[in-house]
């Protein structure tokens, strides 16, 4: 091999090696750079009467997007003793703080139980007729079922109606109503409200 050729194959070699280098550097650059300034993500949901404080600043329900780091947070409900959190906020993670006040005391929930509520939420208010032969105002039950977060302190529905009581042919119907969109009533507490201008 003469010395022309064995300076073509050093090139060659350097020219690959710092092809090769560059690459490298480059996209492992690139992922580095994307995630330079990006937020960690605080997903807070709290039930009515429940306030989020951290550092000094209160949060309403939203997602936010905050700097990385440590923090401490304070979970406050009406008449409940506080809670008090550790957050560690992790750059482009979503860390959630989702509580309710339940039975007097200051409840937390999971990301899955948050998944469901808004689920439910979402097909509500649920509405239909109950009628006998010839309807007439007087035997046609109009009936609406909506979702409520907490009414008397637990999770629960609220079926509203015109007859003075739930009749177990109005709740057959909302069982089979909520049924078809994959929910099911025992999961929740329900109340009956009568309101005769439906």
């Amino acid at each position: 091999m003469n010395n022309l050729t064995k300076l073509y194959r050093d090139i060659v070699i350097v020219f690959g090696v710092g092809i090769l280098l560059v690459l490298v550097i480059f996209l492992g650059i690139i992922p580095w750079a994307e995630s330079l300034g990006k937020p960690a993500y605080l997903d807070i949901s709290v039930g009515e009467g429940v306030s989020v404080e951290i550092d000094g600043k209160t949060y309403r329900n939203g997602v936010y997007g905050v700097e990385p780091g440590e923090y401490k947070a304070k979970v406050s409900g009406d008449k409940v003793s506080a809670k008090a959190l550790d957050l560690n906020l992790v750059q482009n993670q979503t860390t959630g703080v989702y509580f309710e006040l339940r039975n007097g005391e200051l409840k937390e929930y999971t990301v899955e139980e948050l998944a469901h509520r808004k689920g439910i939420a979402g097909v509500m208010p649920i509405e239909f007729a109950l009628c006998g032969e010839n309807a007439t105002r007087m035997n046609c039950d109009a009936v609406r079922v909506t979702y409520e977060q907490a009414c008397k302190g637990k999770e629960c529905i609220v079926i509203t109606g015109r007859k003075v009581e739930l009749t177990e042919e109005t709740l057959d119907r909302v069982r089979a109503e909520l049924g078809d969109k994959g929910y099911d009533l025992n999961d929740y507490q329900y109340i009956y409200i009568q309101n005769s201008n439906r």
